[in-house]
């Protein structure tokens, strides 16, 4: 049962209540009792206070244990990070034995020893037999009860309670433990009630273990590591910020349709997991082929083809996660393949001959379990507290398992095997290096010497790393070395070459007796481990802790090498997304050339690797790898074109405990022509709707085609789109051509020295500048102007310190060219008109046309781009259509169709239409150049002229949203699309906001007051022209649209820029005005409109 939110939440607090409790002791035992300071300095052994035998070992292993993390430690701040990553890992620890103690007592795997503290039956049993007080005192006494549970659970689990354990030196007081079992008892966590659920013994539950992994880690320790660098700085970081724990239903999604599909195609449907795999896709008729059976060109409409998959012995079906955490998707795994077992027994007589003469039926049931680990599951992980934690959950899977069929702890079959794996580097101590390859064969030292080498990255790239692949180079090389050099002395004269001298060390290398087989590297790895157990074992004095920890990561790092060499049928996995860290960085660059933008699309090429060539790679990743315009060649190449997806669940987001929307995608290595979308991006209860989709119960289930998305622009995985739509990216024209085009906008780089309001200057080389994100349908007034003096010398040479450019004078041929243009963040695509004479600014685009017939398809052309269909098709091909970016790239690859001549028309009609209503709304600003509305002179009072200025504003505010109803209408039609496809079109469009159209029109009473009062003040102060002000009619402006104008025509005094503005058989009337004087009789009627006698009296003064 998946934990709710509330329970979760007790979880989180029990944990980061006891992290705090153990840090702050384990931090205060480091300096009172062992000498180790904060910032990493030590006092010597001898300087120690106490004479204690116990505590003089635990500070000799403890500076040991410090020095061997600070090998691993990139940069400076090496020792005082070492002892942070002891006191972490030590308070892990404790933290994790006690939560599993405490887990096995519920499931009755051991005593009572921790649920009752010191009164818990086991320890009192253990009281009453060891003698009780009379050894010892209590707290004593208890430590070595627990240390014998830990010893009993160890033999089944050392990864978690082996004694001598680095990651276990330490041990809480007894004031501490006290606390830590209060902690752990707490009631709430026994029976957790809330409201509309059942009460539940929460350490009874699977998922506990996994949420108390997760939540060790807190959120803000996190934010502080994001805040300090983008990029993940270390493995640690990379695996913190990486740990969310996937929810239980997309856990089943994934297994259901990759284990539990297999096992259905290879048993032609005769399974069981039919019904216990509710997740699973099934179409209404599965039609398996047989060997060598092809798919017949006269199909059943509507069946699903399945090719032949070979029955398979379940031992050989091999199961990874490659970032495996506390093992949530190998929890259920385990569950499938105990029903495989089972099936493959019962129904498959054929399968596991070797285990049928073992045994019977009934004891073959019993090591089931211990199969399951040994051969089925295998998981990865960059941190060791989560091969722990991995390690534990299946461990009480198992006993969970063998507690169903009534076996007692005492006959439960051992635990023997798993396929747990660290990636990690090998230990750092090149003396100790050099000590141990010396031991080994002169061929297989070297290999070890250079796998050394490879394996540093390990810690940072997991699976990533292509370990087996560097091997087999090494091998060959190994192998051309043997032969070249096999018979060549191993002495070298004082005077000997360069190619002498190399000679004679490959001949101490590959000497006599040295022979290199087929099978080098599994006799290489024999011998390792076998020198490595030696090496270990005949350590002596105050480095045999050391070498006992250098053997343990040699071994783990042959263990990973040899994970990495294997083919998996089922990958399933929850990776890491975002950057990769940064000494990994190189490596992920030069060897993911297409995926290394992010890790999550790395992990998908990786898996496809090392799964078996009809294998099944699953996973939960960032929704925006099928999306985003950087990962575009990646979807085209890797996924696309190899037509790999088979199932794809677009989740949205609220499914990780993080700020990341997600999908849950199945891969098939077998080429897949259909694939089943499911979307549920806008559902609160996705398990719900998850399942309702795949019961076919509502509208979210989509079959596509992937290879035709290919069509749309990015190659956006936009599985929902009608095929009127598909056809029409298919068979259309891009925009972008020789005649017409968009480019990005001028980026002046420091807008303060470059860029003026157009009334500050008054000279001809300022230019109209069209600034900032804010953008307006079918017409945007520009108010700012840029520096283009002698083509814009200044902005091209604008240096920085080192040397480099800093403005970006880009598509400097779109300039000053008539055009369409619009800001690239708003909720919808608005572009709108451009006249001549204008730049547009970095954070905007435009397009432009070299055509005779322009300026008729920019009106045309800015009316189809302002329809909602337009706005659709251009959102297809963005990762977050509720936050988009139009940019130049997503435009320019829009289609440009061909409609018919009466579409055009109205459209241009409409476009002409919509550009004066909103051009009203800069008519009355007197900040913008088309101020040239005198209205209010000739209303008898203020009050008047204002209910007039809201009235005209509502009337073209309920025309331009008619205007846009009718332009939808139209486009709509001329493209055929059905009232169920504008419902579809509306949830695309309307996702990033609902902000009502015509917003521009709506201007309040105060602003309107102020506006007039404004104009005033202007007259007053010489900005406006009185004269021109009084006796301007609307009528004799020159209204071309594409026309430069660079100010207003009521600008102050005679200009030749004003008599542009005006039709040419007008221009004798403003000559008149200007020879006129300004009579007091004008001042006193523009002064009377105002109602506020004192501006009057101010006015008759001038």
């Amino acid at each position: 049962m998946a934990l709710t939110q509330g329970a979760r939440n007790k979880i989180k607090s029990i944990v980061q209540s006891a992290k705090k409790l153990l840090m702050k002791e384990f931090e205060s035992q480091l300096q009172q009792y062992y000498g180790i300071r904060p910032d990493g300095t030590c006092l010597l052994v001898e300087e120690l206070t106490s004479r204690e035998a116990s505590v003089i070992e635990t500070a000799r292993l403890l500076r040991q244990r410090l020095h061997y993390l600070e090998e691993g430690i990139a940069g400076s701040n090496k020792a005082p990070e070492a002892v942070r990553q002891l006191i972490r890992e030590q308070a892990f620890t404790i933290l994790n034995r006690f939560a599993a103690v405490r887990m096995s007592e519920e499931r009755n795997i051991i005593r009572e020893s921790i649920r009752r503290g010191y009164n818990s039956e086991g320890f009192l049993v253990y009281d009453q037999l060891t003698g009780g007080a009379k050894t010892a005192e209590q707290f004593t006494r208890y430590t070595w009860y627990i240390g014998h549970v830990f010893d009993e659970l160890a033999i089944d689990l050392p990864a978690v309670f082996d004694r001598f354990s680095p990651y276990a030196l330490l041990f809480p007081s007894e004031k501490v433990l006290l606390e830590l079992l209060e902690i752990i008892n707490d009631e709430d966590l026994n029976i957790y009630r809330e409201s509309g659920h059942q009460p539940i013994n929460l350490w009874t539950e699977d998922e506990t273990i996994g949420w108390i992994f997760q939540y060790y880690n807190s959120r803000e320790e996190i934010s502080e590591m994001r805040e300090a660098s983008g990029a993940p700085r270390n493995s640690r970081e990379l695996a913190v910020r990486n740990q969310f724990f996937t929810p239980r239903y997309v856990v089943q999604f994934l297994v259901d349709n990759s284990l539990g599909r297999q096992w259905f195609e290879m048993t032609k449907g005769q399974t069981a997991l039919v019904d216990s795999c509710q997740y699973m896709v099934k179409r209404e008729q599965e039609i398996f082929l047989e060997k060598g059976e092809e798919i017949p060109e006269a199909k059943i409409e509507g069946a699903n083809y399945i090719e032949h998959r070979q029955l398979k012995d379940p031992r050989e079906i091999l199961m990874l996660d490659p970032a495996c955490g506390s093992m949530h998707f190998g929890l259920y795994c385990f569950d499938l393949f105990e029903q495989i077992y089972l099936e493959a027994w019962d129904n498959h007589p054929e399968l596991m001959i070797d285990l049928r003469d073992k045994y019977m039926r009934d004891d073959f049931i019993k090591h089931i379990p211990g199969y399951i680990l040994r051969y089925n599951i295998h998981g990865v992980d960059i941190d060791p507290r989560a091969i722990q934690i991995a390690g534990l959950s299946l461990w009480l899977r198992a006993q969970k398992s063998y507690d169903k069929l009534g076996l007692q702890p005492a006959d439960r079959p051992a635990i023997s095997k798993s396929n747990l794996v660290i990636a990690e580097p090998m230990p750092g101590d090149a003396h100790l290096l050099s000590e141990f390859t010396k031991s080994l064969p002169g061929p297989i030292g070297k290999l070890v010497r250079v796998i050394w080498d490879k394996m540093q990255f390990a810690g940072e790239t997991g699976l990533l790393l292509k370990i087996e692949e560097e091997l087999k180079k090494e091998i060959e090389i190994a192998k051309a070395e043997y032969k070249e050099y096999k018979n060549t002395s191993a002495q070298s004269t004082l005077f000997a070459s360069p190619a002498e001298s190399k000679a004679a060390q490959m001949a101490a290398i590959y000497g006599k007796g040295q022979k290199i087989k087929k099978d080098f590297f599994d006799t290489a790895e024999e011998e390792v481990l076998k020198a490595l157990k030696g090496f270990s074992e005949n350590a002596e004095g105050e480095d045999a802790f050391k070498k006992l920890l250098f053997a343990e990561d040699t071994a783990r790092g042959f263990a990973f090498i040899e994970l990495c060499r294997k083919r998996y049928d089922v990958i399933v996995m929850n990776p890491p997304f975002g950057a990769a860290a940064e000494k990994s960085k190189d490596y992920i660059d030069s060897n993911y050339l297409l995926s290394k933008a992010d890790l999550a699309s790395a992990f998908i090429d990786r898996m496809i690797e090392v799964c078996q060539t009809n294998g099944m790679v699953s996973s939960i990743t960032t929704r925006t790898l099928y999306f985003i315009g950087s990962h575009k060649e990646w979807r085209k190449q890797n996924i696309i074109g190899n037509q790999r997806v088979k199932y794809f669940v677009d989740l949205g987001g609220g499914v990780l405990d993080a700020m990341v929307e997600t999908c849950a995608t199945v891969y098939s290595l077998q080429e897949t022509i259909d694939t089943a979308f499911i979307r549920i991006t806008k559902d609160e209860n996705k398990q719900e709707a998850l399942l309702a989709a795949l019961n076919d119960s509502r509208n979210a289930f989509f079959i596509k085609n992937i290879y035709d998305f290919l069509s749309i622009s990015n190659y956006p995985f936009c599985y929902w789109l009608d095929n009127k739509t598909l056809n029409f990216f298919q068979n259309t024209k891009k925009f972008e051509t020789s005649s017409s085009y968009v480019r990005q906008g001028l980026g002046t780089a420091d807008n303060f020295r470059f860029i003026r309001s157009f009334w500050e200057v008054n000279k001809s080389y300022w230019k109209k500048y069209l600034l900032g994100e804010g953008t307006i349908r079918y017409y945007n007034d520009s108010k700012a102007v840029t520096n283009w003096k002698n083509n814009g010398y200044e902005l091209k040479n604008f240096y920085n310190s080192s040397g480099k450019i800093k403005s970006r004078v880009q598509g400097e041929d779109s300039y000053f060219h008539p055009g369409i243009s619009w800001a690239y963040r708003t909720e919808k695509f608005q572009p709108h008109v451009v006249s001549e004479g204008e730049i547009t600014g970095v954070k905007r685009y435009k397009a432009v046309f070299f055509d005779d017939a322009e300026r008729d398809l920019i009106l045309y052309t800015t009316a189809l781009w302002n329809s909602k269909y337009f706005d659709y098709c251009i959102k297809l091909s963005m990762e977050k259509d509720y936050q988009p970016r139009f940019i130049n790239g997503l435009v320019n690859l829009l289609p440009n169709p061909k409609v018919s001549s009466n579409l055009k028309e109205k459209l241009i009609e409409i476009s002409k239409k919509q550009f004066y209503s909103v051009k009203y709304r800069f008519r009355i600003d007197e900040k913008s150049r088309m101020f040239s509305d005198n209205k209010f002179i000739h209303f008898e009072n203020l009050s008047s002229y204002v209910d007039y200025r809201e009235r005209s504003l509502m009337d073209l505010k309920n025309e331009f949203k008619s205007s846009l109803i009718i332009q939808d209408k139209l486009v709509f039609d001329e493209f055929e699309i059905t009232k169920d496809e504008q419902n579809d079109i509306d949830e695309i469009v309307l996702k990033a906001g609902v902000n009502e159209e015509g917003e521009e029109f709506i201007e309040t009473k105060i602003s309107i007051i102020n506006s007039v009062s404004s104009i005033i003040f202007g007259c007053v102060y010489g900005r406006w022209d009185l004269r021109i002000l009084k006796f301007w009619n609307i009528d004799w402006s020159d209204e071309e649209i594409f026309k430069d104008r660079k100010h207003s025509p009521f600008f102050y005094g005679p200009k030749e820029s004003t008599l542009d503005l005006v039709l040419p058989e007008y221009h004798c009337k403003i000559n008149e005005m200007w020879e006129m004087p300004y009579p007091i009789e004008v001042f006193e009627e523009v002064a009377s409109v105002s109602d506020i006698n004192p501006i009057t009296d101010k006015l008759k003064e001038v």
